[in-house]
């Protein structure tokens, strides 16, 4: 049965919480969560990992064994939360735990994500300035996405949190377009 974005979120997030919360008591929270985001982004780049984990007609100590088989140089507190996960039949949410994990240790670590779009590559003078700016209006440390994308045409555009800037040429175009077409009173 497929489920929505948001259930899987749902799902996960209680997963995540209470996998974290163990991590912190242990003081082992950057191991286990660097091996669930890497076990998570070895999934996500192998197509058979995931069909496999997909797969009704494999078991849940199938799937179990197989994640347990990619974790076993890893934290146990990781291997034994995983494993955990896929016997409780929730191995499809591994990414969306991932992703929650990696959030609750950056806001742990004081630090926080920036999506940053533009039009050609930054170079690395541009990538300091941006995050220096952004580290002195949060007070927190930035770690930035940097994507491509030539329809922003010039400019940037950031993703802070659910806060977005959006300095682009091309919505600077769009809002004078906009405007020039208001009927005018």
């Amino acid at each position: 049965m497929s489920t929505s974005r948001t259930e899987r979120l749902n799902i996960a997030s209680r997963y995540a919480e209470a996998i974290f919360s163990l991590a912190l008591a242990a003081k082992k929270e950057e191991p286990v969560v660097d091996a669930i985001v890497s076990l998570s982004e070895a999934l996500g780049a192998h197509d058979d990992a995931r069909t496999a984990l997909a797969n009704p007609m494999l078991t849940r100590d199938m799937k179990s064994g197989l994640l347990a088989a990619l974790l076993a140089k890893a934290e146990p507190l990781a291997a034994d939360a995983v494993k955990t996960i896929a016997q409780q039949g929730r191995a499809e949410v591994l990414p969306e735990i991932a992703e929650l994990l990696a959030s609750k240790l950056a806001t742990h670590k004081g630090e926080i994500s920036a999506e940053v779009t533009s039009a050609r590559p930054l170079s690395a003078t541009e990538q300091k300035d941006v995050n220096a700016a952004l580290a002195k209006a949060t007070g927190k440390t930035v770690k930035l996405k940097l994507t491509e994308d030539a329809s922003v045409v010039g400019g940037l555009k950031i993703r802070l949190g659910s806060h977005m800037l959006d300095g682009t040429v091309d919505t600077a175009l769009k809002l004078m377009r906009q405007q020039l077409l208001a009927p005018q009173n």
